[in-house]
């Protein structure tokens, strides 16, 4: 795989670690009445988002348990549907979704990482 490959997995997974770090100790309870850290986990997964739509289909068709299609539209909602967005919904993607996606990432990652082992 390309080296652009590995790139968008890290950013993947830089943005996943940030979400869990400005969230730690439950602070996503807070996404009605903390602005900042709504925004911030918002913007996080706009990147999550965005990056994954660069993801090669192969990477993709390896871990067909993650919903591929959701995770690239959940950018089209942060971006145009922002009036729309539930905090409980925000609060469930942090609770429920990001950990099965970071697992996945860093598969592929260790994938990738794999694919370099010279062969002898």
């Amino acid at each position: 795989m390309s080296d652009r490959t590995r790139i968008i997995v890290k950013h993947m997974l830089q943005a996943i670690a940030h979400i869990h770090e400005d969230t730690q100790h439950g602070a996503y309870m807070t996404f009605a009445t903390d602005r900042q850290l709504r925004q911030l986990v918002e913007r996080n997964l706009e990147i999550i988002s965005e990056a994954s739509r660069r993801l090669p289909d192969t990477c993709k068709q390896a871990h067909p348990q993650i919903p591929w299609r959701q995770i690239a539209d959940i950018g089209n909602v942060l971006r145009h549907e922002y009036d729309q967005i539930d905090e409980t919904e925000l609060r469930l993607v942090v609770e429920r979704d990001l950990e099965p996606l970071e697992k996945a990432l860093k598969a592929i990652e260790q994938s990738l990482n794999s694919d370099d082992t010279p062969r002898g």
